[in-house]
């Protein structure tokens, strides 16, 4: 059963996507904060708004997510000092739900190998106009980082598309990719991130045996030096 809720929680924040991705020297966009809101539909569950922030923290800068329904909230927060790559030097998150509990923890220790989720997910929008992974001539780019529980996750992904996609806030610039955990090619993720505002979803859909499980759509933004 606990096992059952922390996948719950996992999909909420559905942003297992994150990175110290294959990069070349190309230069990287700027970080630049946001506030966004996705509308996200898991498959057996109610449908959910997930609240998405960046914004500097001080010194550093911290991505917070929060995802709500009826019966259940997850959060996570992930704090990074800007670089090449970021450092991410604070991680806290957890979810709620039917009166069960769980808070995780990682401290600058904790992430000296690997980003956090959160943080994972803002270098992978620094790195993709640079991704060598194209095409299926070129080996896939990976990407790696630090779960919730401190372990190591492993992903590989293509680039795929350079499109634009239409949204409520209109039509925006992204990077498409096709990204699947290594050693589990039957759960994929196929999303369209920003390269204009690194971190930010525009698109996202987890697909388990080629069938839809969860699927994330930014439906609000508000970005900027002049953000909150």
């Amino acid at each position: 059963m606990i096992r059952q809720l922390h996948l719950a929680w996992l999909l909420m924040l559905t942003t297992a996507l994150p990175a110290h991705a294959s990069t070349s020297s190309t230069r990287s966009p700027a970080i630049t904060p946001f506030e966004a809101t996705y509308h996200l539909s898991v498959k057996g569950w109610p449908d959910a708004t997930v609240s998405h922030t960046l914004k500097a923290h001080g010194d550093d800068w911290q991505s917070h997510m929060k995802a709500r329904i009826s019966i259940a909230t997850g959060e996570e927060t992930g704090r990074f000092v800007a670089g090449a790559p970021l450092e991410a030097i604070a991680y806290r998150g957890g979810y709620h739900l039917l009166g069960i509990s769980h808070d995780y923890r990682l401290d600058r220790q904790d992430l000296a190998t690997l980003p956090d989720r959160q943080t994972a997910l803002v270098q992978l929008g620094l790195s993709l106009d640079a991704a060598r992974c194209r095409t299926n001539d070129q080996p896939p780019c990976r990407f790696d980082y630090m779960n919730e529980k401190g372990k190591a996750r492993h992903y590989l992904y293509r680039v795929t598309s350079a499109a634009p996609v239409t949204t409520p806030a209109g039509s925006l610039a992204a990077r498409h990719i096709h990204a699947w955990r290594e050693g589990h090619s039957d759960s994929v993720i196929n999303a369209a991130l920003s390269t204009d505002t690194p971190g930010l979803i525009l698109s996202l859909d987890y697909l388990k045996d080629d069938t839809v499980k969860a699927r994330l759509r930014l439906t609000h933004l508000t970005s900027g030096p002049g953000t909150p």
